[in-house]
């Protein structure tokens, strides 16, 4: 048995959205528009989503898998697997140039911009787990501040795609995670202030 009518209309309307945003830009997704790529009814579309930012961000977050958090009691090992793991569903689902769009998007729009923040949370959670489970092992100082390790982490991933435009290839993720991971177990000898 297929899926039902509505289900198939919400999919064709995320795809259009998808496709409109990449080629046109965030601006041009409107309803009019995602109607007319996906032959989907607008008001079907209002049903659905409610808002263009709704329907922006559900098309966006079909791009994004949730990853389960390793946990193999290596710092190392568990910041590979896990970018090893973004980079295959980035490389199979993903539009890289979605990110920075919505990010200018949002500058003018606030709850775009509320949206956006909540999907690039859920997107670090699993590292900062990563990076709290290795501080409680004792792999990483008790008083390394983690969203500053998290900065660490992920900053370089970010320049290198984002800013530089250049692709993250194996050898910049591993030499990336193998110096961030030696300055932060360089940390779990360091005394705990207070």
């Amino acid at each position: 048995m297929g899926r039902p009518r509505s289900e198939e209309a919400r999919l064709g309307a995320l795809a259009a959205t998808l496709e409109l945003a990449v080629h046109k830009g965030i601006e041009a997704v409107t309803f009019e528009d995602v109607a007319a790529t996906s032959g989907v009814a607008k008001t079907t579309l209002y049903r659905h989503f409610g808002t263009k930012q709704a329907m922006l961000m559900a098309a966006v977050s079909g791009c994004f898998v949730e990853h389960v958090t390793p946990d193999t009691g290596d710092l190392n090992e568990d910041l590979r697997l896990l970018f090893h793991r973004f980079k295959s569903a980035d490389d199979e689902r993903g539009h890289p140039e979605l990110i920075p769009m919505l990010l200018a998007a949002g500058d003018r729009d606030p709850e775009l911009r509320a949206l956006v923040a909540a999907m690039l949370e859920e997107r670090r959670r699993p590292v900062r787990t990563v990076l709290k489970l290795a501080q409680l092992r004792g792999e990483i100082g008790r008083d390394v501040d983690l969203e500053a390790a998290l900065a660490m982490v992920i900053g370089p991933f970010i320049m290198r795609r984002s800013i530089d435009r250049t692709e993250v290839t194996e050898a910049f993720r591993d030499a990336v995670l193998a110096n961030v991971v030696r300055g932060l177990r360089a940390t779990a000898d360091q005394p705990v202030d207070g």
